[in-house]
């Protein structure tokens, strides 16, 4: 079996394409036939994906594909607000301070509601030093170990794979489950 790592961020327009296009095909033609186990991970841009990040691992593990379509398919939603945005109010010193106020005043904090999470909650997973390190240390493994170009990205059993979409990655793929 095969081990596909799919780079993302949130604030990409291509992920989201890519997540709407690749997830039930790759879900039932590939992992659930057992040709492939497939890992989400991040390649973080800025504070604005940084956040979202974060949200998208509340809940943990059994929770976080959920969460990761939910963000990808609102996407367009929050962005929106995103672009409105004035961080003003939260000093750039204070990072968790503004990652919640990014949260709160983007439409993420109400997304994620929508999926049963409290504001309380929210913030906790904001500022979870664990689910930081984690995503940073994936973000640097893309930009500065892989050298990804941009993303969407895949690796295929640790090697990088050429191209950034979903039909790229299917024909570097075993032929799927039938």
């Amino acid at each position: 079996m095969g081990n596909v790592g799919e780079y993302v961020s949130y604030t990409c327009s291509h992920c989201a394409h890519f997540v709407e296009e690749a997830s039930g095909p790759l879900k039932t033609g590939y992992v659930q036939g057992g040709k492939v186990s497939a890992e989400v991970r991040n390649a973080v841009r800025d504070k604005y994906d940084l956040t979202a990040a974060l949200l998208a691992r509340c809940g943990g593990p059994k929770r976080f594909f959920g969460n990761h379509e939910a963000l990808f398919a609102n996407q367009n939603a929050w962005m929106e607000q995103l672009q409105a945005y004035d961080g003003s109010a939260a000093k750039p010193q204070e990072q968790k301070a503004a990652l919640r106020d990014i949260g709160q005043k983007t439409g993420l904090y109400a997304l994620m509601g929508k999926r049963g999470f409290t504001p309380a909650q929210l913030d906790a997973c904001v500022n979870d030093p664990a689910s930081m390190k984690q995503i940073l240390a994936m973000t640097n493994e893309a930009w500065k170990t892989l050298k990804i170009s941009g993303t969407p990205a895949f690796t295929i059993n640790g090697t990088l794979a050429g191209g950034s979409s979903w039909a790229s990655l299917r024909d570097a793929l075993p032929a799927p489950a039938q």
